[in-house]
């Protein structure tokens, strides 16, 4: 049985991966992949987790970039809302899901230009990029496959 994940195992973990002081770090994780941590979530935070048990097809800066470009995928959403004592159905434009399609195909194509840091955080395998990086690679994507 593997001994429980501290404050400083969790922190050593990831600075074997690369952040530095004054670096800007965003944090995604999925707690229950990180095995057993004295403290619980508090520990985990503290420790600085980023992008933990999470792939780059639920990566929510991949829609931001997909959102700056011109021929960005829409839905409609449809929803009934009260207005002046009136039950009427109201739409919206808003980003529509990737389901799968192109998300991790940048990903995989992010990842061979060797800007991800891989490793492992406590018992999650993890990745350390950065999210600029991450954007303008993948607005390029889009800009050249949504047409």
């Amino acid at each position: 049985m593997p001994l429980p994940n501290t404050e400083n195992s969790l922190a050593q973990d990831l600075s074997d991966l690369g952040p530095r002081s004054g670096m800007t770090v965003m944090v995604h994780s999925s707690l229950g992949k990180v095995g057993w941590t004295v403290g619980g979530p508090v520990t985990i935070v503290r420790a600085l987790l980023e992008v933990l048990g999470v792939g780059f097809n639920r990566c929510t800066s991949l829609h931001y970039a997909e959102s700056l470009v011109p021929y960005r995928r829409i839905t409609i959403h449809r929803y009934p809302m009260i207005a002046e004592g009136q039950r009427k159905w109201v739409e919206n434009e808003d980003m529509a899901n990737d389901d799968g399609v192109h998300f991790p195909v940048v990903g995989e194509e992010f990842i061979a230009t060797r800007s991800v840091c891989c490793g492992r955080v406590g018992e999650a395998n993890s990745m350390f990029f950065s999210t600029r990086k991450l954007v303008d690679f993948a607005e390029s994507y889009f800009v050249r496959e949504l047409k």
